[in-house]
């Protein structure tokens, strides 16, 4: 594709380490944490955010909602959102590959489900193994060395044997997607609006794009005199923006966890023909590679690494 890298792995923890640092860093900031919203109280001209049992208030001109697939800040805003359970889990983990991984990622369709393979340091990768809920405690309940033997089997040796299984984890997947983006002065962002399968490693990119979005839409606003960050029009234009993008990305992993996830002949032969031409037509390759890079679309400034001012 002519680019460095199609993607980057980026550890969680060590994301959120550098974050901490920025708001400790950061002078016009005010942490509130640990802390929780209880309530939402929205006006005209305001919206306040009730800390705790209710002794404590902040007031603002605009609420951004950014707590996760399961949004309660959502719920107290009044917007609903579709939920679909998708009856398979996501197993997680790390392991240490016997060959070198060249800071590949690797992704297997196979009958279980997905099998995705992360590069995460010099040597050990994370997996992502997606499997029907009753398939994941089995494989759950293995000791190390069975566990390893069943994904080995699954993945096969294009990386050498595994070993050195680290913890485990499993949790439900499924997909969520807001009603709408904006009630009154309060907007959704990231998981708040969309939550989706991993099946695409594309949650998080979205996300950072809602982000990029609405900062633009806030600062451009600010640089035509309108210093209210909740105003209707600001608000408004981040909602028609968001939408093609967030609707694109919900209905392409949704159609490859139906497709990869049925056994019927039908979508069997059309996920083999679709695989085939896939490999075989540059052009596909390009689309889907820059899709799921972020370079479609109108994207934000700070998405293209230019400033907002």
């Amino acid at each position: 594709q002519g680019v460095e890298a199609l993607g980057y792995v980026v550890i969680n923890r060590v994301l959120g380490d550098v974050l901490q640092r920025a708001l400790d860093s950061a002078s016009d900031v005010d942490q509130f944490c640990p802390e929780r919203i209880t309530a939402v109280k929205t006006s005209e001209n305001g919206v306040a955010a009730v800390l705790g049992d209710g002794e404590n208030e902040l007031h603002c001109r605009l609420l951004v909602a950014a707590d996760g697939a399961r949004s309660t800040v959502r719920e107290m805003l009044g917007i609903g959102a579709l939920v679909v359970a998708y009856d398979q889990h996501a197993v997680v983990g790390n392991l240490l590959p016997e060959k070198p991984h060249e800071a590949r990622a690797y992704e297997r369709f196979t009958e279980e489900g997905p099998l995705a393979l992360l590069p995460v340091s010099d040597e050990r990768v994370a997996f992502v193994w997606t499997l029907d809920p009753a398939e994941a405690d089995q494989v759950m309940a293995l000791d190390d060395d069975a566990f390893t033997q069943r994904l080995q089997s699954a993945f096969g040796y294009r990386l050498g044997r595994f070993s050195k299984i680290g913890r485990r984890s499993q949790y439900p997947l499924g997909l969520s997607k807001a009603n709408g983006l904006v009630a009154g002065r309060g907007v959704l962002v990231g998981n708040a609006a969309h939550g989706l399968h991993p099946v695409a490693a594309q949650g998080f990119n979205l996300g950072l794009r809602d982000v990029a979005a609405l900062a633009e839409c806030i600062a451009d606003a600010r640089g035509d005199g309108n210093t209210d960050a909740g105003a209707a029009t600001i608000l408004e234009r981040y909602a028609d923006w968001r939408h093609s993008d967030q609707q694109k990305l919900v209905h392409f992993t949704d159609g490859l966890v139906r497709l990869f996830g049925s056994q019927r002949r039908s979508l069997r032969l059309l996920r083999d023909v679709g695989m085939l031409g896939f490999d075989l037509v540059p052009g596909v390759r390009r689309q889907f590679a820059r899709h799921t890079m972020g370079l479609a679309g109108e994207l934000p400034r700070l998405s293209r690494g230019v400033p907002l001012q």
